[in-house]
């Protein structure tokens, strides 16, 4: 095999600028699917760890609301609630404690397309529903507290980006306002500022009003209370129907959901994502092999009379075909790595400047990435090796 693998790279090397071209294509298609399957993979990955965080949190917001900055829901929801965990009451002690949000999305030149998000809490409420705006997740300065009017507690993330520090400003909606501390939650809220809901407040005519927030989060007592929670959000306090014929919604514009859910519909577009980034990244790896396929084809034609004496000298039809599928492998091989080594570096250059992800490499990922490219280039020399096959050692020799 080496004698063959030896003469399959000198054929290659005379027509360098054709396998060029051919390793390529190649490496351009394995680099764009090895980009896209690590970057997803790496989303994936940080949807997993918000969900460790937030795990059993019931979010209550606008129904059919793709985001909680395009919510709005009505406050008096918060009194339905209360009375329905009241002693007696339909829930009767299941809800823990409650918050209310505001979220604000704040243009930044260093935030996640051009963004970053400012939540607005209850820092007391918040802290009893998921534990953001506690002692647990500081690593520098102090948490905010109800006696705060105008402060920040930032992620890290975000702090990072934004180079500031505890003791630093930040602008918000012309504002200035003085960071007291950071945090870090290993998750998406780690680019994210909390603020007194107050003060978010200010800055947004639809929340100036006080009669709507972003959303409202329920810390069962137990977790096993959520689905029942959930239910009863979304059948009775949600039911948005004209029951009475009056002209008037008998229930709020709202569903409730927790962050299982959330994860799991987030995880469910990733995988579309996913599988749409494959495909892409395949129909580039098609485009490459087709090179390779042209570039061995033409190589042969053109050694036909170089072919027909190795024939004439004594190799066999097999000796023949395996040294021309043999580039064909080498070419995708040469083209594979390279793809699949830039590909992760490209990969690793946003995570490393993303706001919010961290790279993470599955090898299931790269040899995918790797074998199908390999797995093509295969088939991209399996017809050039039978026609050289097909020579004639008598008739190509004139």
């Amino acid at each position: 095999m080496t004698p063959l693998i030896n003469f399959a790279l000198k054929n290659l090397k005379k027509s360098k600028i054709r396998s060029g071209l051919s390793i390529l294509a190649v490496f351009l298609g394995v680099l764009l699917i090895t980009t896209l399957l690590v970057m997803t993979d790496s989303l994936v990955a940080a949807v997993d760890d918000s969900l460790d965080l937030l795990s059993g949190v019931v979010v209550v917001q606008q129904e059919n609301a793709v985001d909680p900055n395009f919510s709005l829901v009505d406050v008096n929801v918060i009194n339905d609630l209360e009375l329905a965990n009241a002693p007696g009451g339909a829930l009767d002690g299941m809800i823990e404690s409650m918050a209310k949000e505001i979220w604000y999305l704040q243009r930044s030149d260093t935030g996640i397309f051009g963004f970053i998000q400012v939540i607005g809490v209850l820092p007391s409420a918040e802290e009893q529903t998921v534990g953001v705006v506690s002692e647990t997740n500081l690593i520098k300065g102090r948490v905010i507290t109800d006696d705060d009017s105008n402060a920040t507690y930032i992620g890290a993330t975000a702090a990072f980006a934004m180079n500031k520090d505890v003791g630093d400003v930040v602008e918000v909606n012309n504002r200035m306002i003085p960071i007291v501390g950071i945090f870090e939650t290993d998750s998406f809220l780690d680019n994210a500022m909390f603020m007194p809901i107050s003060l978010v407040e200010s800055f947004s005519v639809q929340f100036e009003s006080e009669e709507y927030v972003s959303t409202i989060l329920l810390k069962p007592t137990d977790f096993s209370y959520g689905d029942e929670i959930k239910a009863y959000v979304n059948n009775i306090l949600g039911t948005n129907k004209d029951n009475n014929n009056d002209g008037r919604p008998d229930g709020y514009d709202i569903e409730a959901s927790d962050f299982d859910e959330i994860a799991e519909q987030g995880r469910q577009f990733l995988d579309i994502t996913t599988e749409y980034a494959f495909y892409l990244g395949l129909i580039s790896i098609v485009i490459g092999s087709l090179s390779v396929f042209n570039a061995i084809l033409m190589s042969v034609m053109e050694r036909k009379k170089e072919i027909a004496i190795l024939k004439a000298t004594g190799w066999s039809d097999n000796e023949v075909g395996l040294e021309v599928f043999v580039e064909s492998v080498i070419v995708a091989a040469i083209g594979g790595i390279g793809g699949l080594l830039a590909g992760t570096v490209i990969a690793y250059y946003f995570t490393a400047t993303s706001e919010f992800l961290d790279l993470t490499l599955r090898p299931i990922t790269l040899v995918q990435s790797y074998v199908y490219a390999v797995l093509l280039g295969i088939f991209a020399g399996l017809y050039p090796a039978f026609r050289a096959m097909r020579i004639d050692p008598v008739r190509d020799l004139d």
